[in-house]
């Protein structure tokens, strides 16, 4: 069945040439549904738009991810995701960016649908049936090895010398995340802000581990702590009942809320999760804490921050439950004790 579809939808004509100036319009397919992959890919639309503020861009999303792209100056055309909206699209974009990373039989037949008149594809997880020699449904297949940020992508492609010399940044949706009242309310007066945020996307810090970071951060009145609260976060406990640092559970959160919250912190110490990505756009001092993932987590690294550490744990998985292991905890405390030192000093972080 699969070797019938791919010869059915999988099989299109190689465009070798592929003339830049002649581009009007680009549309993106994100690497996953979240949030934070959509903060890294902002980075990606941002160098496209200013190389070529003429060509119109465009993305797919879900309900989940929508909010980072709209009301966005760099994208022009927020697409929901449906087969209908691939049908109602079919061959009106010149440019077919596909960051997914692997092939899909449902994918595949969208494609066809879609019919671009040039296709970009990026790494793909080789399958028994799909793979890059048998899936023939792009014009240009580009390799990173991972070894790249993802928001340095389009230097694998033809894009690349109208790229190359733009920085990269992120950018997030305006008015929301710049509202402070609602995330004012949460903090006591006259202590410096502690954000932790130690879970999202299915992983978290242990209990132990992130009352141990905690302990460790030994100023009286000085510090106060909020744990955010969103639909992927559990309450920690072991939180509670330390003396030096108050730690408050948020109320549960919207996108916006959170954005907001991140923008009201002194310090945000995470997991490698959304938040990262949004105080790095935010220019915020933020210690993200990551798995080993060999060289994957490169392509979701802090980026373009000086305000960021990334502080690698000491196993490459999360267990069943999503817990990371092997988590750092003294160079964790000692890089926020470093942080905090600066605050209280009213020096420049970092």
């Amino acid at each position: 069945m699969k070797k019938f579809l791919l010869k059915i939808f999988a099989n299109k004509k190689i465009r070798k040439e592929f003339d830049i100036k002649k581009v009007k319009s680009a549309l993106i397919r994100p690497i996953g549904t979240g949030i934070g992959d959509a903060v890294v890919l902002t980075a990606v639309f941002a160098k496209l738009k200013i190389a070529l503020p003429n060509v119109k861009t465009g993305v797919f999303a879900t309900k989940r991810n929508e909010y980072i792209f709209k009301n966005n100056k760099y994208i022009d055309s927020v697409i929901k995701i449906t087969p209908f909206a691939y049908l109602r699209n079919r061959k009106k974009w010149d440019v077919f960016i596909d960051f997914v990373p692997t092939f899909t039989t449902k994918n595949i037949v969208l494609d066809y649908i879609l019919a671009p008149a040039f296709t970009l594809c990026f790494d793909k997880t080789t399958k028994k049936h799909y793979r890059k020699d048998t899936v023939k449904n792009y014009d240009i297949y580009c390799s990173s090895n991972m070894k790249k940020h993802l928001s340095d992508f389009l230097s694998l492609t033809p894009f690349k010398n109208y790229t190359d010399n733009i920085p990269s940044f992120y950018t997030l949706p305006e008015p929301e995340y710049t509202a402070p009242e609602k995330a004012e309310t949460l903090w006591m007066p006259e202590k410096i802000r502690i954000l932790f945020s130690p879970a999202g996307s299915g992983k978290r810090i242990s209990d132990e581990d992130i009352s141990a970071i905690a302990k460790k951060l030994a100023y009286p009145a000085k510090l106060q702590g909020l744990l955010t609260n969103t639909s992927d976060s559990r309450f920690y406990a072991s939180l509670q009942n330390i003396p030096a640092l108050p730690v408050r559970l948020s109320p549960v959160l919207n996108l916006g809320d959170l954005m907001a919250l991140v923008k009201s912190a002194d310090l945000i110490i995470s997991v490698d999760t959304a938040v990262v990505h949004i105080a790095c756009a935010l220019r915020k001092p933020v210690i993200g804490i990551y798995p080993n993932y060999s060289q994957s987590f490169i392509m979701f690294s802090p980026l373009n921050n000086a305000n960021a550490l990334m502080i690698i744990a000491k196993t490459p998985v999360h267990d069943n439950a999503g817990i990371l292991k092997g988590v750092p905890v003294e160079e964790v405390a000692e890089a926020a004790k470093q942080i905090i030192d600066l605050i209280l000093m009213n020096k420049p972080v970092l």
